[in-house]
């Protein structure tokens, strides 16, 4: 599969309060105030498997990874920063892509996502995305490792980029091209994944 930039937000969708409201309301009238009927009808939960065509052998949902460029070659650089793997969002060929984890920090957005590619025509690599969309400055940073591992608080270093503008895009597009084919990061700004979870 190829290389992948920003990948699509998903819109989220929440229940409104008030149907939350009325669904317990309506189990609590079922099970009643008895703590015996409580406990018989008390819902159970279970963590569906995840399909097959979402597994990979280096990223899975919930793992985090911290993200530091190294050294900082950009302008309002952003420290090491924790990401967290989100839910799969599709899949392609061997390759999937992880939904941004979105969150509000006072008027910031946040969001991580994660993308894996197989060996295939090119080697292994992953890409993990961390967006910082603020009034002013905005920065979706991208840090790619060819041939990864998995294995917890082992640095991996890799080719890193901020993908905002379109020219910054186009020259991290063309150095992580570059990278994944030949694993060459001769004057390239670099960066580490490394899973802590």
């Amino acid at each position: 599969m190829g290389l992948i930039g920003t990948p699509h937000v998903r819109q989220l969708h929440t229940r409104p309060v008030s149907r939350l409201g009325k669904m317990f309301k309506s189990l609590s009238l079922l099970c009643g105030f008895s703590t015996l009927l409580l406990a018989s009808c008390a819902p159970t939960t279970t963590t569906p498997a995840t399909p097959a065509r979402f597994v990979t052998p280096i990223l899975a949902q919930g793992q985090q990874w911290i993200m530091t460029l190294t050294p900082q070659p950009f302008k309002d650089s952003l420290a090491p920063v924790t990401l967290t793997v989100g839910e799969p969002d599709f899949s392609e060929a061997g390759s999937v892509g992880f939904d941004l984890a979105a969150k509000f920090k006072a008027d910031t957005y946040l969001g991580d996502a994660f993308y894996y590619d197989p060996l295939d025509s090119d080697p292994e690599f992953i890409t993990a995305t961390h967006i910082l969309l603020t009034r002013l400055p905005r920065h979706t940073y991208q840090c790619t490792v060819r041939m990864p591992h998995a294995r917890l608080n082992e640095p991996q270093t890799g080719v890193a980029g901020d993908i905002y503008s379109p020219e910054t895009a186009q020259q991290f597009f063309t150095a992580q091209k570059n990278y994944v084919d030949t694993g060459d990061l001769t004057n390239q700004p670099t960066c580490t994944l490394t899973r802590i979870k």
